[in-house]
This record gives C-alpha cells, structure tokens and sequence, in this order.
C-alpha cells in the first residue's frame, strides 16, 4: 500500500453558496468513508484541491469528482507518491478565500483565474501545493 498525494484545480458552474455547500457535504463524507484527507480552497467560483490517501482511493475519488458536473475545466497539476500525509486529521480542510486572502497571495493569483485555460496550464503544481499548506497551516 502506497500513500498517493493528487492536486487538481477546477471551476464551478455558478458560484452560488449553496453549491459549493452541498459539494463539501458530499466530499466530507466520502472522504471519511474512503480515508482520504485534503484542502480544498474556494474562490469566485474556483477551486484548488489536493487529496491523498492510498493511490487506489485517491484515484477512485478523482474519478467521481471528473464526473460531477458541478464543475468544469478540471486540471491535474500534481499526482506523486508521497511518505507521509501532509493534511493528517482533515478529512477535507476547506477555505472561501476573501478578497483579503486574494490580495495576500498576489504571487498566486493565477491560481484563482482557472476560467482562462491558458492560465490554467501554466501554474506550476509546487505553487499550488505550496498555498494549500499555508492555509492548511494557518487554520489548524
């Protein structure tokens, strides 16, 4: 058994609260179920998700999430094998990034503007990763 680690960004259809409310439900508890941890950040209707777990699982839930058409434009950025978890203990940490948050993470803007494809191509997965920690961090 191999511990997995899978980024991906994607774009919500709308971005009606109560969308991504009923989106989290189902993905807290599926995750539990299938002993997935993770991060997922949210804003102006994008998302920026990692998930690790055994590879079986992590990939199994990657495979619904593709189908979900709740969303749209889904990229993988990362998928590495990985020692050890990094999001221990969240069955899904979850943050709607503020226009604060935003005008922190200049450096990351990108990553909130996945409507551009091109953009979307670009980002680099470390960078991705990088900021989910820092909110993973910042919230425990």
């Amino acid at each position: 058994m191999s511990l997995f680690q899978l980024v991906y960004v994607s774009t919500m259809v709308t971005d009606d609260p109560r969308l991504m409310s009923a989106v989290l439900d189902v993905t807290v508890k599926n995750n539990k179920r299938n002993n997935i941890t993770g991060m997922l950040l949210y804003a102006d209707g994008n998302i920026i998700q990692v998930l690790e777990g055994e590879r079986v699982d992590v990939l199994a839930t990657f495979k619904a999430i593709e189908k979900d058409i709740r969303h749209h434009g889904i990229r993988v950025l990362l998928e590495k094998d990985i020692v050890y978890r990094k999001f221990l203990g969240w069955s899904m940490g979850v943050r709607r990034l503020s226009k604060a948050d935003k005008e922190g993470f200049q450096v990351d803007a990108p990553l909130f503007n996945m409507h551009d494809v091109q953009v979307a191509l670009r980002i680099r997965s470390c960078q991705a990763l990088t900021l989910l920690n820092s909110f993973a961090v910042a919230t425990m």
